[in-house]
């Protein structure tokens, strides 16, 4: 028998005996805790996908093998070179591997897992790939199961958890945009 619990809210697997889940803190037993209702937050597909106004511009001037990420609420993209592989999450656990930190942007708070995503250059295309994180990852309002992959394209909208990047890509390392 299992001795474990899944928090409703975020999905977290925690110990049977938790009253509160350790990742988010939303009650496990709402009957026990005095709390009969838990606030309903809109699902993924229904958020607007919304272009950076300063996405073109960026675009237009990046070199072959870069990659930029627009985070949400910030208006300077991150600018990645040359990668190979980039995993998004929270707090590395290996840090000879290339990895973008997000707990700065709140990203405990949206959903973000330790090892959320991991984004792959291979040959002229940028590939990514859920790492089996809690809250989901999704690319232009699609879920990627876990493991799955998807080849990104420039204006590509990704969601971690309720976390939103939304991807520029060099012309020629881009497929059509948004397909």
């Amino acid at each position: 028998m299992d001795n474990t619990i899944f928090c409703p809210s975020c999905h977290f697997k925690n110990e049977a005996n938790s009253e509160v889940c350790v990742y988010c803190g939303a009650p496990l037993d709402p009957v026990k805790l005095g709390r009969l209702t838990t606030e309903q937050i809109p699902s993924m597909d229904t958020r607007a996908l919304e272009t950076p106004p300063e996405l073109a511009e960026i675009q237009s001037k990046l070199p072959s093998g870069t990659l930029a990420l627009f985070l949400q609420n910030k208006n300077e993209p991150i600018i990645f070179r040359n990668i190979r592989e980039l995993t998004l999450g929270r707090i590395p656990e290996d840090e000879t591997e290339t990895f973008l930190d997000l707990t700065q942007y709140s990203a405990y708070q949206l959903g973000v897992s330790r090892q959320h995503a991991r984004i792959t250059h291979v040959g002229q295309k940028y590939i990514l790939e859920d790492l089996g994180s809690t809250n989901g990852t999704w690319v232009n309002n699609h879920r990627l199961a876990p493991g799955e992959t998807c080849i990104l394209s420039l204006n590509d909208v990704i969601d971690l958890g309720h976390f939103r990047i939304t991807i520029s890509l060099p012309a020629e390392d881009s497929d059509q945009p948004g397909s």
